[in-house]
């Protein structure tokens, strides 16, 4: 139950912030889908899983699915270490692992863009 903002729109209190970060650091601890993942890893699997966030790059049935996302200032606010960072490249491996890979500056996230926007045209013109 965050506070509303002078447009109107909800805003996370400190509490519920601190409770994303809680359960992300409990999510990455021990053995599964986000081992070895930093604490925001569950926040962006959660936000794909919600309905879609970003652009999205499938190639292909059993193949993994990538999604690039422009960070918002709400999630640079709940994990402060990302406030450096452009975006993030997001995708679970055919082994079930979720990965996170940030990409510091626009010109990283144009060129992760471009990069999957080509193996999708090679993927489906092959």
């Amino acid at each position: 139950m965050g506070m509303k903002d002078d447009k109107g729109v909800k805003q996370m209190t400190n509490e519920e912030m601190e409770t994303i970060r809680k359960e992300g650091e409990e999510a990455v601890k021990g053995p599964g889908k986000f081992e070895g993942e930093q604490r925001y890893s569950p926040y962006f699997y959660d936000a794909i899983m919600d309905g879609g966030i970003g652009e999205d790059f499938y190639f292909g049935e059993g193949k993994p699915e990538y999604t690039l996302y422009i960070l918002e200032k709400e999630d640079k606010d709940i994990f402060p270490e990302l406030e450096n960072v452009y975006g993030v490249c997001l995708w679970e491996s055919e082994q079930g692992f979720f990965n996170c890979i940030p990409l510091d500056s626009k010109e990283d996230y144009d060129s992760e863009y471009a990069n999957l926007s080509e193996q999708q045209e090679a993927e489906s013109e092959g």
